[in-house]
């Protein structure tokens, strides 16, 4: 019975999110600075192993004059701006922010409106857990808002910055 609800949720994330694959490929860039790297700390004995997972970087010395380092750089993809306006910024808003927060609010709403219809009949112990409830389900839809705000904000940003200044 579960996997019922479960089985379109996974398969509908898995659709959705398959360009994201696509945004992004491993490149490599020719720097003539030298910058102390952690890598470079570490085979100097001046850091700990540790350090080089922070890095997201991969570093190879070309000649004695320059660095080739491995980065991530986007596709031609995530470059497009239709691409950013639509899928990204409207997309991803619509499909991950608005939709749900709109059903929490309606099916909340309903329950609410169930929880204090019934109110009445109801013992004075029972109408207090009621009422908690009822604040657990108003936290919840302010706590999906609250952390879904950043996502919006970033996405936002992003596409007001390769709106004004054509660039990533």
């Amino acid at each position: 019975p579960t996997l019922i609800y479960i089985l379109p949720v996974v398969t509908l994330t898995m659709l959705w999110n398959i360009p994201r694959f696509m945004e992004v490929y491993p490149c490599y860039h020719t720097t003539d600075e030298r910058q102390t790297s952690p890598v470079q700390r570490v085979t100097q004995n001046q850091a700990d192993p540790q350090d080089i997972s922070d890095n997201f970087t991969e570093i190879h010395e070309t000649n004695s004059s320059s660095l080739e380092v491995l980065s991530i750089c986007p596709t031609e993809l995530r470059r497009n701006l239709l691409y950013i306006q639509y899928y990204i910024l409207i997309g991803n808003f619509v499909i991950m922010v608005l939709v749900p927060f709109v059903m929490l609010v309606i099916l909340n709403g309903y329950l609410y409106k169930v929880i204090i219809s019934k109110r009445i009949i109801r013992s004075s112990t029972r109408q207090t857990r009621d009422q908690k409830i009822a604040m657990i389900l108003i936290t919840i839809v302010l706590i999906f808002f609250v952390c879904s705000l950043p996502r919006v904000v970033i996405n936002t940003y992003e596409v007001f910055h390769l709106l004004v200044w054509r660039d990533l």
